[in-house]
């Protein structure tokens, strides 16, 4: 990118951080939109038919996917804006980017199912819409939990609820994998095409993980 003109710099140095701005509620909509991204995944999988289906789905997963951008913009315009946050800066930030990751992932997933015309589902991928569903709505717990993150008792029982989520995702991951290589019968187009979805679900489930430990490691830090 190129440097900022005067006029733009005038702007960011005039620009005022919003009253009342609560980072805590924008993060709790930041996970609702990925537990919203998550359920349309876990009913476009359990009621498929790729024309029909996805895309309509499609369209869907672009609005919540772009919300969640509107989250983003409006965190770092206050950051940007806002002299004495009530967290790090940089954690802020890496915290606001960590949980649009969730849901920008579920869209890819929908994505690639769509763009490699996949005209039926295996029954792992099912199960791991199921997971990434609980996923997400665990991080959405534990996002709420975080609000009080100074004083909780139950923010590290929200994270662990999320990784061991994450866990059963692993062993779904390595389950799936052997099974779809341990089929003779399956044609390399279809092994190429299942071995990424497979992946960028489970990525799915590491995204919410990486989310909690994230509200861990900030906890700790302000202990």
């Amino acid at each position: 990118m190129g440097e900022d003109t005067k006029e733009t710099k005038k702007k960011k140095k005039n620009r005022k951080p919003k009253k009342n701005f609560n980072y805590f509620k924008a993060f709790e909509k930041m996970a609702r939109y990925s537990v919203q991204a998550a359920a349309l995944l876990e009913e476009a999988t359990t009621n498929y038919n790729l024309e029909i289906v996805f895309e309509d789905r499609l369209e869907d997963i672009r609005h919540v996917e772009h919300k969640s951008d509107e989250v983003v913009y409006a965190i770092m315009d206050q950051i940007v804006a806002e002299f004495l946050p009530p967290i790090d800066q940089d954690d802020l930030i890496s915290l606001t980017y960590a949980m649009d990751d969730v849901t920008d992932a579920i869209e890819d997933v929908f994505i690639c199912i769509y763009m490699y015309h996949v005209d039926h589902l295996r029954a792992h991928a099912v199960e791991f819409t199921h997971i990434l569903l609980k996923c997400t709505e665990g991080l959405e717990e534990a996002t709420k939990e975080f609000a009080h993150f100074r004083k909780s008792k139950r923010l590290k029982e929200k994270v662990m609820a999320v990784s061991n989520l994450e866990k059963e995702a692993d062993k779904l991951f390595v389950r799936a994998t052997h099974d779809l290589f341990g089929d003779k019968e399956t044609d390399l187009r279809e092994v190429v095409i299942w071995k990424d979805l497979y992946q960028r679900l489970e990525d799915c489930c590491d995204a919410t993980e990486m989310v909690t430990k994230l509200m861990e490691k900030i906890q700790l830090k302000n202990l």
